[in-house]
């Protein structure tokens, strides 16, 4: 069952995008190594773990935004982050940890932040453009890529960027 976030969930969220990042985005011929992906989810000595957390509990807590998650137990095995920005409605992070990849979850949580947006009008997702994973997926859904240029924003100086596509619904 998909539910909204709550405040203390935000480890929860923030362990899940962790560990997804580490086993997706890992790309060392790309300068992806595990290393600059841990420095650039952790921060040197770990202190942007709890900005990171902090953000997390922020969005929780925004009404105008959305964090719905999947549990199994009391952990958070999934969420996604839908909102709104650039003028566009945008499913936002999708992520589900690899142990429970192909059960059906990711489908839920996308169904969930469709639905949280409402009927018109299309819907974008930024993804990974090696992520032929995520592609697939979001292709099994209706997505399809629409050409456009995307900047990693997550990004910061001196960072390696995440080349990314762009996909509507």
């Amino acid at each position: 069952m998909i539910t909204a976030a709550r405040l203390e969930d935000a480890e929860g969220v923030f362990e899940v995008q962790r560990a997804t990042w580490l086993a997706t985005y890992c790309k060392p011929e790309m300068g992806l190594t595990e290393e600059v992906l841990r420095r650039r989810l952790d921060g040197e000595d770990g202190c942007r773990q709890a900005e990171r957390i902090e953000g997390w509990r922020s969005a929780i807590a925004d009404p105008a935004r959305a964090v719905l998650v999947v549990r199994a137990g009391q952990a958070v095995v999934g969420f996604t982050a839908p909102g709104s920005w650039d003028a566009r409605r945008r499913v936002g992070a999708l992520y589900v940890l690899p142990p429970w990849h192909g059960v059906g979850l990711g489908g839920l949580l996308l169904e969930a932040a469709l639905d949280w947006h409402g009927g018109a009008g299309p819907v974008f997702a930024n993804v990974a453009s090696f992520n032929e994973r995520a592609i697939r997926f979001y292709r099994r859904h209706g997505f399809r890529a629409t050409g456009a240029a995307v900047i990693d924003h997550g990004a910061t100086a001196g960072e390696v960027p995440i080349p990314l596509i762009e996909m509507s619904l």
